[in-house]
């Protein structure tokens, strides 16, 4: 009876929607674990899950959101090539999906679309600008409007190993050459040179007017702000690269921010581990620690103990090929 009572509960949570009890139609849905039902289609089980997702999603629950949204695996959503005795295998057992249930392609696009709903919550730049990716090349969606929320949500998240693969690779698309006012903002976020925040925010004032959902409402003057701090953080790493001392009101006039603005914002990314950088207050000197310097003791006898190991290890390989080849040539080492 699993078809049936998921069906029964997802009529019976739709109506009591209607009534506009939302809460109780959420409830109603989490009473069927529906993923432990092996006689659903996968498609009706997914479409479950995301009905879940979205009717809790509704009522605010954005914990509970991303617990129910851990059920769907993204890979579900690929296209695979299967033989068809393999699917004939695989679906002995299984009722077919009820009338009316999504496609996989249909359920993707709904699922990327609570996941963007959940992350612009938690204001996860990086996994929205990933959700928007996951999307952009299906025949359904706009490919203009996926590419800009793409560049303008990896400019908005952090500095990280994986924003800057995300950057690179947006930058890479041929299409962004259509979209000039994105691409110039990728293109000086990725370049070793400073940015003037006046002149890139009036160039970008009639795109993020049109931004509505991104940079309006209650969020948007906070997503500007974090636009503006996305700036200041790449230009602070373009004078961690080219100066080594550099005066901290010298700092403040190539950031274009006060000098306990500059001073605020180098302590924040030195101490979320963004930069390696000393301050000395009084003489109001900021010194940077080039590439691979500025470790402390303990990193210094980590790396002292691998090179150790290192030479002791070619040591014995040595060691080893001179008692091998003293074998082999019947040579007494003491005579070698």
């Amino acid at each position: 009876m699993e078809v049936e009572r998921a069906r029964l509960t997802r009529l019976l949570a739709r109506l009591a929607e209607e009534r506009g009890n939302l809460q109780e139609a959420a409830d109603i849905m989490q009473e069927v674990a529906v993923e432990t039902y092996g006689a659903l289609a996968k498609e009706e089980k997914v479409a479950f899950v995301l009905e879940q997702v979205r009717l809790v999603l509704d009522r605010g629950d954005f914990v509970r959101a991303q617990i129910l949204a851990k059920k769907v695996n993204p890979r579900t959503f690929m296209e695979r090539e299967q033989k068809a005795g393999e699917k004939a295998k695989r679906d002995v057992g299984v009722t077919p999906a009820a009338e009316g249930t999504p496609s996989l392609a249909q359920l993707k696009l709904q699922y990327y679309a609570l996941m963007i709903r959940y992350h612009l919550h938690a204001n996860d730049y990086l996994e929205v600008c990933r959700a928007y990716q996951a999307t952009l090349e299906a025949p359904e969606v706009a490919w203009q409007a996926a590419l800009k929320r793409i560049a303008l949500f990896v400019a908005l998240a952090p500095r990280s190993p994986m924003q800057q693969s995300l950057l690179a690779s947006t930058l890479a698309d041929k299409r962004l050459a259509e979209l000039p006012v994105h691409a110039s903002l990728l293109k000086q976020l990725s370049t070793h040179e400073l940015v003037r925040w006046g002149a890139l925010s009036a160039a970008l004032e009639p795109e993020l007017a049109v931004e509505g959902e991104v940079f309006s409402g209650e969020t948007g003057a906070a997503r500007r702000a974090d636009l503006a701090l996305r700036v200041q953080e790449h230009n602070m790493h373009v004078v961690a690269r080219y100066y080594s001392r550099v005066s901290l009101s010298r700092l403040a006039e190539l950031l274009d921010l006060s000098v306990p603005q500059a001073e605020a914002r180098l302590s924040c990314m030195v101490s979320a581990k963004a930069l390696k950088a000393k301050l000395d207050r009084p003489a109001g000197v900021v010194s940077f620690a080039a590439a691979g310097t500025g470790d402390g003791p303990d990193e210094l006898l980590n790396r002292w103990a691998a090179s150790t190991e290192k030479l002791l290890g070619l040591v014995e390989v040595a060691t080893h090929k001179m008692h091998k080849e003293a074998t082999t040539h019947k040579v007494p080492l003491s005579a070698a």
